[in-house]
């Protein structure tokens, strides 16, 4: 990444009678992201429940089967296979007229744009008032995507061209492992990405009208003046591809090729992992990527009751900051009982989902998120007590 920051900072004050305004106006906002956390914790857990329900059956369902032929007698089942995804299928990216015999044809664009970053200090005034300073940088590096300088807040000298080509993926349709072909959803999971070397037939295929803006490179093709010294505007392509590979795979047996298998729960599956694993290996890598996914949404739920708590309490904060030093000890304990009541009420909630789903595991947490819920009581008993001491 090539760094070249430009910074502008701005400054606003807002009186203590607006921030009490904007404060109830933003509890009110907090009133609906509570619900929303809630329903997302519970259909979190009831598709987490449910998957694994469906990786269950179909771990004791999937038979393994050798690649050299079709047995019908497994048709309509799930079945196990290993062996070398390979292809004789040349891939054709039309656009730069860049071929290659893979599985997979990866091209990727990038171009060199501006993005804004923000940063935000807040400060209490004297008198309940607040002094807010943001700070926006500009900062120039090289990104996949395009940049809408339009949004920007000093877009001045900060404008992004529009970005004239786009990254692009081309999947072989002839993929075989053994006797058996394929299907898109199995091939689109094959990894393994190379870097695809251009040859001199490559490079001499590339449209005629294209040729005086781009410049060879070891990736691909630059588009600018000095690869070294990049400009707004200039891009960079360079081309992947994914060679024959050993896989591993689980999938329904559809007469010499295969679909997703969906369990009784209504759950669809198809994992494939690269390497030679077996049925308990494929599914546990399945499960694996299923509790990494499982417990980010439940951190997107909790901190979205916690900021949903934040925001309806945030009015004490805002009455208690006539006095600096008062409105600070009540924006802390009310940031803390909103901790501590969202970890109560989302573990509640997940143990509830449990206890449909898992109850082994759903009561236990029950006791825990009633700890919390507890916790959070007595806090809010201590704070109550502050606020009458202060008056």
């Amino acid at each position: 990444m090539v760094s070249m920051v430009d910074s502008f900072t701005e400054a606003t004050n807002t009186g203590y009678g607006s921030r009490i305004k904007s404060a109830v106006v933003g509890g009110l906002v907090g009133v609906v992201c509570i619900p929303v956390s809630f329903i997302l914790l519970w259909m979190n857990e009831e598709n987490s429940a449910r998957s694994h329900a469906g990786l269950s059956e179909l771990s004791r369902l999937a038979v393994t089967v050798p690649t050299d032929r079709v047995d019908a007698a497994n048709e309509g089942r799930p079945v196990h296979l290993t062996g070398k995804a390979v292809t004789e299928e040349v891939l054709k990216d039309e656009l730069f007229q860049v071929s290659a015999t893979a599985l997979r044809l990866i091209t990727s664009v990038r171009m060199f744009q501006w993005h804004e970053s923000e940063t935000t200090e807040t400060k209490t005034t004297a008198g309940g008032g607040e002094k807010t300073v943001t700070t926006y940088e500009y900062e120039k590096a090289w990104s996949s995507y395009p940049v809408d300088s339009s949004l920007f807040s000093y877009p001045e000298g900060h404008e992004n061209p529009p970005m004239p080509y786009e990254s692009a993926e081309l999947l072989t349709k002839e993929a075989m492992v053994g006797a058996f072909r394929l299907n898109e959803d199995l091939v689109s999971q094959i990894g393994g990405a190379v870097p695809l070397e251009l040859t001199a037939e490559n490079r001499a295929a590339l449209p005629e009208a294209m040729r005086e803006g781009f410049k060879d490179s070891d990736s691909g093709y630059y588009q600018g003046e000095n690869p070294s010294i990049p400009e707004v505007g200039d891009l960079q392509v360079s081309f992947s591809v994914v060679p024959p590979n050993l896989v591993s795979f689980i999938a329904k047996q559809k007469g010499n090729t295969f679909e997703a298998f969906v369990a009784q729960n209504g759950r669809a599956f198809s994992p494939l992992r690269m390497g030679g694993l077996s049925v308990e290996e494929v599914i546990a890598a399945e499960r694996g990527e299923l509790k990494i996914l499982t417990w980010t949404i439940r951190l997107v739920g909790l901190v979205l009751m916690v900021i949903g708590f934040a925001m309806i309490f945030r009015p004490l904060a805002v009455v208690s900051s006539f006095l600096p030093f008062l409105g600070d000890i009540v924006g802390t304990g009310t940031l803390v009982m909103a901790i501590l009541i969202s970890l109560g009420l989302s573990l509640t909630t997940i143990a509830v989902a449990w206890v449909f789903y898992r109850p082994l595991l759903g009561m236990p947490l029950l006791v825990l998120a009633v700890m919390f819920l507890i916790a959070a009581i007595k806090k809010m008993g201590k704070a109550k007590k502050l606020r009458i001491a202060a008056a």
